[in-house]
């Protein structure tokens, strides 16, 4: 069974997690956010906003492993046939010739742990930088979805108020036109029962007919009816009450 990879004890910056030089690809970031539930819907909408996300961290190289306990080599040495191994399985071996510290090759192990550590360092942020905004947008999801539920509330709310005052003037419409149904009844278009052609005859006769004495004028200063011209003729003159002695010698007939 082949164990996780160790890394190569010299140098602080060249450790990093067992996991990481296990696997060739790691969890992205937004599996990451999903695991512990939280909604993925506005990283989703702006997932153009947001930095490119990393492609995974590449394997570590099998040259980089010793052939025998298939592990990362931490003092790699090489044999007088040129063969690289670890010097801790260089005695599973039963060699017994010189060996020789391989320098190119650890110094080469230790550069590619700091750039996988500088590599992973980076990705935590991308990941950290992608939680922060996907939480932000849900914020401002929420915020709208409340107010998106407000406008609805208000818009029924109002609805039922047009609603209700529509019945209100329709019922007084009706009250209004029975109470003026018993004083008038409009004749529908092309009724003749309410008014008969006889009925209209009569009353344009009745309107050509004169109406009572008409007055008769003649020729004079002004014209007078003879109605008021016997009117003036019976009146009694202004100068009978300054001669009252000869209204009383007048005789009878004469004062009529």
């Amino acid at each position: 069974h082949e164990g996780p990879p160790q890394p190569p004890a010299h140098g602080g910056s060249a450790h990093c997690s067992m996991s990481s030089l296990e696997s060739s690809s790691w969890l992205t970031p937004s599996q990451s956010i999903l695991s512990d539930g939280e909604s993925s819907l506005g990283f989703a909408a702006h997932s153009e906003e947001l930095p490119a996300r990393p492609s995974g961290l590449p394997p570590v190289p099998d040259c980089f492993r010793c052939p025998i306990s298939q592990q990362v080599m931490e003092d790699p040495v090489c044999l007088e046939d040129g063969r690289c191994y670890d010097r801790s399985s260089v005695a599973s071996l039963s060699y017994e010739g010189a060996v020789q510290p391989h320098k190119e090759l650890k110094e080469a192990i230790e550069a590619y742990f700091e750039l996988l550590e500088d590599a992973e360092r980076r990705q935590q942020d991308w990941a950290q930088y992608v939680a922060h905004h996907e939480q932000k947008l849900s914020r401002k999801l929420l915020q709208k979805k409340k107010q998106v539920q407000a406008l609805r509330n208000a818009l029924e709310t109002c609805k039922r108020r047009a609603d209700e005052l529509g019945g209100r003037k329709a019922t007084h419409s009706t009250l209004s036109t029975s109470a003026s149904g018993a004083s008038w009844s409009p004749v529908t278009e092309g009724s003749t029962e309410e008014f008969p052609a006889s009925a209209d005859a009569d009353h344009a006769d009745s309107l050509c007919e004169p109406q009572g004495d008409s007055p008769v004028f003649k020729a004079g200063p002004a014209p007078r009816s003879e109605a008021a011209a016997a009117r003036s003729r019976r009146r009694p003159s202004a100068w009978s009450r300054l001669l009252p002695g000869r209204l009383a010698a007048a005789p009878r007939g004469a004062r009529a």
